[in-house]
């Protein structure tokens, strides 16, 4: 995660996720319908970090409308994506 511990009181509408293989994994995550974003206008910025956010920073949903087993399918895409890296 980006951040990886939040205060008490903020509830994120997304969580974000750094991937170091976006040219690779997002496409693939995408095929298999993870609902997942990126700031790719960032890029037009002229910074580095924003140009690599824009490519390697994901959104994924986290809201609370999203059921269990939606989340455990997301997590297992991501992990199987990703070769186990989470692990």
């Amino acid at each position: 995660p980006l951040i990886p511990k939040l205060p008490d009181a903020v509830v994120p509408y997304m969580f974000p996720f750094l991937i170091d293989d976006p040219e690779k994994d997002f496409p693939r995550l995408k095929q298999q319908g993870v609902p997942i974003f990126r700031w790719e206008d960032m890029e037009a910025a002229g910074c580095a970090t924003s140009l690599s956010y824009s490519l390697r920073l994901l959104q994924l949903p986290c809201h609370q409308e999203l059921r269990d087993a939606e989340l455990d399918w997301m997590i297992k895409c991501i992990t199987d994506t990703l070769d186990n890296k989470l692990l």
